[in-house]
């Protein structure tokens, strides 16, 4: 994000002003909508751009205006321009006398796929407000997907949102007999009116009880259109000018502070004066040596002592990180003659003592595999002096489950897509985004089941991760409910209504019938929305009573003719050699029933050839299976503990049984039954026997 403060007005200089801006900003092709919230607007100050707005108006996604009409401060002119070129314009006026609340913003808004940009401050849409009156605002560029530039743009949009979407009830488009209305009102008046002349217009002088002029009148700069396209679409980097001086003062005062620092140096053990220490003038003095040593103007002998005594002329920041990477390299560096490697396994446990270690190694190679810049020459050669491994393979001793570099090339390339199109990857087989999609999902379940270490919780959150999508997309559509109701005064959304391009009438049809988490329900009934239930209670009656399709009966033909022919029904599944496409339907059938899918007549048909169906899920059938053949060892040897000389399949059964609780996907029932007949979860070797012979 990129700040910049614009003021014109008390100097002559005139290259930073919001007209300037405007100007530039619609020859910048990085933008394609413009939205404004003004106080005043006129000719004079629609001119500074009107041309470039013309040429643009076409390629624009949106224009659009909101003004205000308070104080005669607008100009018939104006709307009238507005209105003939077809630009998008609404009118504000709130008529209360109680409190005399005026539409006084000053507010221009830029917006594009890649680039933003929001100038806000003092500045009226009038020549003298964009040029010649002193006035002060900000121009703030930031790219899209920038977190505090999105979150300001958001807050904007959230407290104009009855304007945006012109509910507000004094918000007027504009045409010509609104035009007609307001000028009959005396609310806009013709502009000559408003500047009799622009250029002769006095204000009266204070004098003093002598009869002298209080104030000096200062003429401002005259702006002429032509000399703005001289300016680029680009914003100028100014040449800076130093403000320190080396006269005698500063020469005698550097003497003093030099000391000083010295002091200081030796009090604190370091050479960074933070920015909150109690002697001021010694930070200002610190400050004033790194923007001398910038310019290349500090005197030699300075520089010599300061060389000298360890002055460290790079920022605090970069000063503090090598600091820690020195301390970090050393620790690496002690492990490195104690194991003859550097390759630290990776730590998971924060606890654990070479946690932090492993999280330095495994970014030393994340910062050179992209470039860093946290990553100098410097750096690579003491690494590579401990014979440092640039890639990471798998370990033998298996401390390394998983490639963290990989790891961090996902992350990179799940950043550049967040802040590329502000969303999250979507799982759409056959598209560029699938796969990073699939790891970000993978990411949210190791979190939920605790397999995601917190340095990698806390790189994911940097990136404005959400969590669960879910939820996410249900407070949004709840917020667009609330609005409908605001709006049209019920929750009856037609079914085929949208906003924002969110499909808001499917929504409450997917909620009336095909059921919501229990704690949605509870936060929409709360609001005053009937009708909706809850998953577990859809009604699948309709199901009951569905029509055969020509392919369902035509497979069904199939099956009944290789009964006819003497074949096994019951063994044909996605297998199938002879048509597994056949197969795999025969295996739907299965499992459409064990899922209550079937309708009435489609169970009797496919009962009528003796198919075997079965309302228990074929992975619990299972299940229960191998459960009865660990209960058969139990009584037999009178403990769970299957060897796998004794039966291969039950034995690696057994094994994932352990996982599967450890990694919290085995459900409570299960648990249960295991731990009826003394399931041990935890094996423990027994010690082997010394032979004594």
């Amino acid at each position: 994000m990129k700040i910049e403060f614009l003021g014109h007005g008390i100097l002559e200089e005139q290259d930073n002003t919001v007209g300037n801006y405007l100007h530039k900003s619609f020859k910048d092709k990085n933008f394609d909508t413009f939205k404004c919230f003004v106080a005043y607007t006129t000719l004079s100050g629609l001119s500074i751009f009107i041309d470039e707005l013309e040429k643009v108006k076409l390629n624009y996604k949106k224009i659009e205006f909101y003004l205000g009409v308070d104080d005669k401060g607008t100009s018939r002119e104006a709307l009238l321009e507005l209105l003939e070129r077809e630009i998008d314009t609404y009118i504000y006026y709130n008529p209360t006398k109680r409190t005399r609340a005026i539409y006084h913003p000053k507010l221009y808004i830029f917006n594009g796929e890649k680039a933003n940009r929001i100038l806000i401050g003092s500045s009226n849409l009038t020549r003298p407000g964009l040029f010649n009156n002193v006035e002060t605002s900000l121009a703030i560029d930031f790219v899209s997907g920038n977190f505090q530039g999105e979150k300001l743009k958001r807050q904007i949009e959230e407290y104009f949102f009855n304007f945006l979407d012109k509910s507000n009830q004094n918000i007027k488009k504009l045409d010509s007999n609104l035009i007609k209305y307001l000028t009959v009102n005396g609310l806009i008046l013709d502009e000559k009116r408003i500047y009799e002349s622009e250029e002769d217009i006095e204000k009266n002088n204070i004098k003093d009880d002598e009869g002298n002029d209080l104030f000096t009148a200062v003429e401002a700069s005259y702006v002429d259109l032509e000399d703005l396209e001289n300016i680029g679409s680009q914003t100028e980097i100014k040449n800076y000018q130093s403000k320190i001086i080396l006269n005698d003062y500063y020469f005698s005062m550097w003497k003093i502070n030099f000391e000083r620092f010295k002091i200081f140096k030796e009090k604190y053990k370091s050479v960074i004066i933070p920015k909150d220490y109690v002697n001021r003038s010694l930070y200002t003095w610190y400050l004033n040596q790194k923007a001398l040593y910038r310019e290349e103007r500090i005197p030699e002998e300075h520089l010599e002592k300061l060389v000298k005594n360890g002055f460290n002329f790079a920022s605090g920041h970069d000063i503090r990180f090598d600091k820690i990477w020195e301390e970090s390299y050393l620790e690496l560096k002690e492990y490195f003659v104690k194991f003859k490697n550097s390759d630290v396994p990776r730590k998971k446990d924060s606890k654990d003592p070479l946690y932090k270690l492993s999280n330095f190694v495994a970014m030393q190679r994340h910062y050179k595999k992209y470039d860093d810049n946290r990553m100098s020459e410097h750096k690579i050669k003491k690494l590579e002096e401990i014979d440092f491994s640039w890639e990471l393979g798998y370990k033998r001793n298996s401390q390394i489950s998983k490639d963290d570099d990989q790891w961090f090339k996902n992350l990179t390339i799940y950043s550049e897509f967040k802040k590329k199109y502000n969303r999250e990857p979507k799982q759409k087989r056959n598209t560029d985004e699938y796969k990073i999609a699939r790891w970000r999902n993978d990411q949210t379940v190791n979190r939920k089941r605790g397999l995601l270490s917190q340095d990698r919780i806390e790189l994911l959150e940097s990136e404005n991760i959400i969590w669960d999508l879910e939820e996410h997309e249900f407070k949004i559509k709840l917020n667009k409910l609330i609005d409908y109701k605001k709006e049209f005064g019920n929750f009856n959304v037609p079914l085929s209504y949208k906003t924002d391009g969110i499909a808001l009438g499917n929504f409450i049809y997917s909620l009336k019938n095909r059921g919501t988490r229990k704690e949605y329900k509870e936060i929409l009934e709360e609001i005053g929305v009937d009708g909706i239930i809850l998953r577990s209670e859809v009604d699948r009656k309709d199901k009951k009573y569905r029509k055969l399709t020509l392919v369902w009966k035509n497979n069904f033909e199939k099956l009944k003719a290789l009964k006819e022919k003497g074949e096994n029904i019951n063994q044909i599944n996605q297998d199938y050699q002879e048509d597994k496409k056949f197969g795999t339907w025969v295996s739907s059938q299965k499992r459409r029933y064990t899922f209550d899918n079937l309708n009435d007549e489609q169970i009797q048909l496919l009962e009528n050839l003796d198919l075997k169906l079965s309302k228990e899920n074929s992975t619990d059938e299972k299940w229960n299976l191998f459960y009865d053949l660990l209960c058969e060892y139990k009584i037999s040897n009178g403990n769970c503990r299957v060897t796998k000389s004794f039966d291969k399949e039950l034995y690696t059964w057994s094994a994932s049984q352990r996982r599967a609780k450890r990694i919290k996907t085995l459900t409570p029932e299960k648990i249960a039954k295991l731990e009826e007949i003394e399931f041990e979860w935890e094996l423990t070797l027994a010690p082997t026997k010394k032979n004594v012979l």
